[in-house]
Order: C-alpha cells, then structure tokens, then sequence
C-alpha cells in the first residue's frame, strides 16, 4: 500500500509538466540497493518516461532488460510491465555507487544512484513493520532497503550478545534519496535506548555496546515522517570509518596515516577519541595514494566534488574519502603555537578537546607576487565550518610586533545563481604581497568542531594560475522558480542550454574555449567563450532538422593558455538531485555526474528555432543601443507571442523582450547599453544567448500507446466476433481482455489529448566586446 500512495503523490506533485515539452526525468530506482552476482527486478518512478527502451550504467558488465506483460492472444501488441526492468549484475563488477539513465520516447534522462553490494554480502528483502511483535528478524551484517510510511516508524528485530558493539546506519541521500533519516533502538519492552539523526549530514549511525545477550528492535524513520522515502539500513559489528588523517597524500606515494573509527583491525582506543559521546578507536596503516584517481560517484554539493580523490575501505567498511594532492601534506604539531610555513605547505590539523579555539600559521612573502590560500574542512567530512583569517606582521623600530588585517573570509560560491546551489563552507582566495614581510594565517571553526571531527587541509603557495569547469544540467523549463533534473535532450532542429561555471584560481584571468566531443551527426555545440574576467557563460546543442535518434555520453572539453602552455581539461557534469517547484522555498541538491548525456529525438520536431543572421562577434560602446537582427521559424501550431530575450548579462535585472508570432521569419532584439537601475553596462568581453519562450498547441503525449491500444482493441473485437458458440471459455477471456484494453485505451487517450504546452528554444552563443564611451571633451 505505501508504494501505491506513494506514486500518486509523486506524480500529483509533477502533474504541472504536463504543461510543457516532456523530457525524462529518473526519480527513483527501487529498490536502490542490490547485489553482484545476481539477477534483481527493479522498478522505476520518474516523469515522462514512456516507451523505455533500455537503461544504462557507468558500471560496465550490468546486463538489463524490460519485464514484459505476458503476451495476450487477444492482443496485437505486448507491453512492458510498467517500467520495471530485470537486471543481471556480473559477480566481478566493482562494488559501490554506479548511476542510471533511462532511455525512451522522450530521450535519455538524468541519473539517479544505484549501489552495488559485493557477492557475499548479505541482502535481504523485506520491509519493517510498524508493531514490535511483527517485526522481522535482522541478522547481524545484513542490508535492507525499504520505504517509509507517514508517520510510522520501520521496525527491525535484532537478536545480539552481550559484548558485541553493533554499527547500524540508515542512507537515503547517498542513494539519491530524499530523506532526513532517523535511528531509533529500543529494548525488548519497547523502551528508547538510542536515536541518532545527522551523524553524517541527513544520514544516520547507531553505536551500541550491548550489555547483555537479548532482543533489541531497530527503528527507521524520515525525522518529519514523510511518506515514500527511500532508505537503506546496514547493521554490522564490523568496521566502520569516521576519518582518515591526514585528509589527503601526495600522489603517486604510499605513506602511513590515522584511521579513526569503530570496530577496526588492531583499532586502539588510546588518545580518548569520541564521536557523538562514543569512544572512537585509531588504527595507523599505510595506504597507497593512486597517481590519478578514476572518477567516482559524488553526492556531495559540485564545488566540493571538484577535490580530487578516490575511495579507501577497511575491509567491508564504508568508503571514505582520500584527496590526492600534488605536494605532501604535512601534520600540524599538537601543542605549537604559531606554525612557520616553508612555501609551497599544504598542512592539515584538527582541533584538540583542551586546545585553541584556532590554529596559526606564519610564511614569508616577497613583495608584487600572488599567493593562493586554500582552508579546506565542508570538502573532507562536511562536519566543519571552516573560517581564515590574513593578517600582515608589521614589526616597529622598537622591534615590537602588531597585525593589520588584510583579508578574512568564510565561504565560497562557483556562482551566484540560487537555483543551481553549488557554493562550499571552504574559503579560498588570492592576496598581492604589499612588502616583504611575514604574514600570519589564523584557521578556526565557526562549529566549534573538536577532535577528529575537525580535520582540515590549509594549502598556501605562490599563485600558480589555474581552472575547473563545471556543466550545470537541469531541465530547460522556464516557469517561475521550478527546477528539474535532467539530460541533454534534442528535437529534430531543437536546442538546449546548458550553463558553464568556472572556478578560476591564482589568479588566472584569462579566456577560456569551450568545444564538444562525441557527439552525433547533425548536433553541433558552437563554439564558445569564457571571456576574461568572467566565471559563466552559456553553452548551446542543437540538432539539424533531420538529426537521426541517438542516445550516448559526451564530454565539453576546456582550453586556455596557462604559463605558456596550452592546456585541455574535461569539464564535469553536475545536476539537481531532486525536483522543486519554488527552489526559494524548497530543499534543492546537486551534485556531480560521472558523465554528460545527450540524446535526440527524432519522432519529434523543435516547435520553433532561431539563429543569428550574422555569427560573427558583436561589438558595442557604452550609452549606445545594440541591435541584434535574428533568423525564426515556428510550427503552425504556436500559439501567440514567441518572447525573445537576451540572457547571460549579470547586471541586467529586466531584459529587454521582443514578441514574435509564428508566421514572422526574422526579428531584432535592441539593448540599451545606458545604465540604469535594471542594468549596470561595464566595459569587456561578453557571451550571451537569445532565449525565446512560447506555447505550443495541440500537442500530443505519447500518442503511439493510444494507437497501439486501437489496434489491440480492433483484434480483440474482431476475434470476438470470429469465436465460435462453444467456445465460452475463450469468449469469457476475451471479453475480459476487451474490457482491460478499454480501461488502457481510456487513460492513453486522457494522456495523449491534445494540449497547450510550454517550450523553450535558444540560439547559439554570441560574443560581445563592449567599449568605453570616449571621454567627453573639456
């Protein structure tokens, strides 16, 4: 029953799609959680997911098809059930986080989280219940996946002795789920003994020493006991990792480091670590830090998943985060005071339970040069708030020492868009030397943070330019503050926007080129730029009128010239998480994919397109107007004004618009470089893209299925007809069937009514130098 009340909730809430081109959308893949070495069925929920066709992973070796309905003699066609695949998972594949795309009508979707469990481990499928005396039995070391209801809590029956100390976890976020999961442990008469919510962000931990053998009963729930949500729960007396120290190692080297956990091989509890009240253990071990780490599933927001790193295990603990760094890092003395730096110094700390509520640092610096400071803390465990504090030592003649203060800063943000969060608790900057003089670096913690749990990384050297890029992938819906994930998803002739950020570090202020690879026939991505001194731009695909379907990954690749050198990096793909209707007033994740995807779909035509009638690069003075002439063309079937607006300039709060209706052929849009309070023109290089926004009418949602079901519906009542009188049982099967057939026809008729809906369409980058007005003469 949960699952059933579930969808209608999932699917009432996005009822308002109907209302625009469809595009997929993966939701949920349930269950979320399954094994190497076996065959699972697996369903999925999502928007716009009709006529699937197949589903692809980053993991390779998974074999998946469609569960299909029983054929009917009655029928023409044979349907799959719902959306519901059968996988078949090697016992070699790699265990861990792989993502899923589905593919179908409307093109590829985005991805969604599917964890993969090793061959041995124990996977049991069952639901809690919400009544003690019916809880089922949970074996120590086993997994379970289930859903929640509202306002009930999943019961589990644990039978342990006395002297063991269990881990039991509960994941929904790492899984791409959307609860706020809670632990709850009771004993035999159903008295509280523990509950944890946050040990990890929105996951949950459970520590329990268990102090006689008995029964206990382990209870799930979302903290706001909100129904549908997805969960995974795994209880061990194995290991389990809280942190790693030092967070990162040089790569390419194998070096000793601190594991700080629970359960661990040779684990000590010296040095009176705890967590959350419970004493954490310390086990040093040498670990191989890889030359490049492959790419890996990140959950964490994009910014933070630009770290380099690759995942360490105990054993079958959980993975924990190493970051791979150019130099070593080294240890802060416990008990020093204020640290001397020999640049280039990564070092990393953490707080003690009786030390200073900050760490300081010194470094000498040379006059007229850069240098970058890196604090990092919300990458390496997310329990930290990191704060950095420059100050310059200014010595008098009396040799007597004060500070001036040069920079302090908390957070950074890769962009300033609030739909698309991808900001980080890690401060990061770059300072011009002023003189040559020492200058004093104060790290703190604006958590009060202590112990392990404060770990962090402090980077300083000479500013050595540098770039990251990031592709923000979201469904191109337009309507107010609504946020959706999603693919790159083409019509014939269509077009769709993808937002380019980038984190530009020591200083670097250069241009940099962006280009596509991999993509089909007929799918251009233009050439485009990040001018100088700017961190965004916008970067377009589009497909020719007679682009064939076609569906696979493809990569934007970023080049720029960096101390001489031309140097090509990969820019990496990030999406929402979840859906949001009002991202102002709703909780909206990101985070980065392994991969870009891109599909087109040729069943269906771009309802409109435009394209500049010249490509070449625009150039306009301040206080001067910028006509920009444009080539159109629409469907008969748009209704109304097509709204034509130019986007991509940050200072401009109300874009000029022009209308356009569908039987015009070309138009010009005007901007007024003049300031005002909706715009503030500076002079520089620009890129910017035309946006136009209309309705298309009559329109139909996956019309084959009707067709399909008339078909159906035509043989079942022409063998109707052909049955003979003594053939009743037949006649009787057949008439169910018939009546099957109507109540499917019916809602495939519903779905494919014809109706008004909303598209965007987008012309390739134009760039824009804007110039100075000349001074006026005296």
């Amino acid at each position: 029953m949960r699952f059933f009340l579930f969808i209608a909730l999932l699917f009432g809430s996005a009822s308002f799609l109907q209302a625009q081109l469809p595009t997929p959308e993966l939701l949920q893949i349930y269950p979320p959680v399954v094994k190497a070495g076996s065959t699972v069925e697996i369903d999925l929920q999502g928007v716009s997911l009709e006529g699937l066709e197949k589903l692809t992973f980053t993991v390779p070796g998974i074999e998946a098809k469609p569960v299909m309905k029983p054929q009917s003699p009655f029928r023409k066609h044979q349907y799959q059930n719902g959306t519901k695949f059968s996988l078949t998972i090697p016992a070699n594949v790699p265990v861990g986080k792989c993502e899923v795309r589905a593919l179908g009508r409307y093109g590829i979707s985005n991805s969604r989280i599917l964890t993969i469990l090793g061959p041995n481990e124990n996977l049991i499928a069952t639901e809690g219940s919400h009544d003690l005396a019916t809880a089922p039995d949970l074996p120590l070391e086993a997994h379970v996946t289930g859903r929640f209801d509202a306002n009930k809590i999943d019961l589990y029956k644990l039978t342990l002795k006395k002297g063991q100390r269990i881990i039991a976890t509960c994941f929904s976020e790492s899984i791409d789920g959307e609860a706020d999961t809670t632990l709850v442990l009771k004993d035999a008469a159903g008295e509280v003994v523990k509950n944890n919510r946050d040990y990890d962000e929105r996951e949950s931990l459970i520590d329990f020493m268990v102090p006689n053998d008995g029964v206990w009963y382990l209870g799930a729930h979302d903290f706001t006991y909100r129904l549908g949500y997805r969960y995974h729960l795994h209880v061990t007396t194995g290991p389990h990792i809280d942190a790693v120290f030092p967070p990162s190692g040089k790569a390419g080297t194998t070096s000793e480091f601190t594991v700080f956990g629970r359960n661990l091989p040779g684990g000590s509890l010296e040095g009176g670590h705890e967590l959350g009240g419970e004493p954490i253990e310390s086990a040093r071990v040498q670990i191989a830090i890889p030359a490049a780490p492959a790419k890996s599933v990140e959950t964490d927001l994009p910014v933070n998943g630009l770290r380099k790193s690759f995942p360490y295990r105990v054993q079958n603990s959980n993975p924990w985060m190493i970051g791979v760094a150019s130099v070593p890092t080294k240890v802060k003395s416990v008990g020093e005071g204020i640290e001397k730096l020999v640049l280039p110094s990564s070092v990393s700390g953490f707080f003690e339970k009786d030390g200073e509520p900050s760490h300081r640092f010194r470094f000498a610096a040379t006059k007229g040069k850069n240098y970058q400071l890196n604090l990092s803390g919300d990458a390496i465990s997310g329990r930290i708030d990191p704060y950095i504090l420059l100050e310059k030592v200014v010595v008098a003649a009396d040799g007597k020492e004060s500070l001036k203060l040069v920079k302090e800063l908390d957070d950074f943000s890769m962009g300033s868009r609030t739909a698309f969060p991808n900001l980080t608790r890690d401060p990061q900057f770059v300072f011009v030397a002023d003189t040559d003089s020492e200058y004093q670096v104060t790290v703190q913690d604006q958590y009060r943070t202590v112990g392990f749990a404060s770990i962090y990384i402090l980077s300083v050297e000479e500013a050595k330019p540098d770039f990251d890029l990031i592709a923000l992938v979201e469904n191109n819906i337009v309507n107010g503050n609504i946020v959706r994930p999603s693919a790159v998803a083409l019509r014939k002739g269509g077009s769709y926007l993808v937002k380019i950020e980038a984190k530009r570090t020591g200083a670097f202020n250069d241009t940099i080129k962006l280009t596509a690879k991999g993509l089909p026939a007929g799918v251009v991505m233009g050439p485009v730029s990040i001018p100088p001194g700017k961190t965004s731009t916008y970067a377009v695909f589009t497909a020719a009128a007679n682009a064939a379907a076609w569906s696979g990954k493809v990569q934007i690749e970023a080049k720029a010239t960096l101390g001489g050198k031309e140097v090509i990096k990969p820019v990496r793909s990030a999406s929402p998480v979840n859906a949001v209707t009002d991202f102002n007033k709703q909780r909206l994740r990101t985070r980065m994919e392994t991969e870009m995807a891109l599909s087109v779909i040729s069943s269906e035509a771009a309802p409109a397109t435009i394209s500049m009638k010249d490509p070449n690069p625009l150039t306009v003075e301040i206080g001067q107007p910028l006509k920009i002439p444009f080539n159109f063309s629409a469907d008969k079937e748009v209704k109304g004004n097509v709204v034509v607006t130019p986007i991509g300039f940050p200072t401009m709060k109300k874009p000029p618009a022009l209308n356009i209706t569908a039987d015009k052929k070309e138009g010009t849009v005007t901007i007024n470089f003049t300031s005002s309070n909706d715009f503030k023109p500076t002079a520089g290089e620009y890129s910017f893209v035309l946006r136009g926004l209309g309705t298309l009418g009559k329109f139909q949602h996956f019309p084959e299925r009707m067709n399909q079901l008339k078909e159906d519906q035509a043989l079942v009542l022409e063998k109707i007809k052909a049955l003979k009188p003594e053939e009743a049982k037949l006649k009787k099967q057949a008439e169910a069937e018939k009546v099957k057939i109507a109540a499917e026809l019916k809602a495939a008729t519903a779905l494919s009514k014809e109706k008004d809906v909303k598209f965007g369409i987008y012309s390739a980058p134009i760039q824009l130098t804007v110039t100075a007005a000349p001074e006026k003469k005296k």
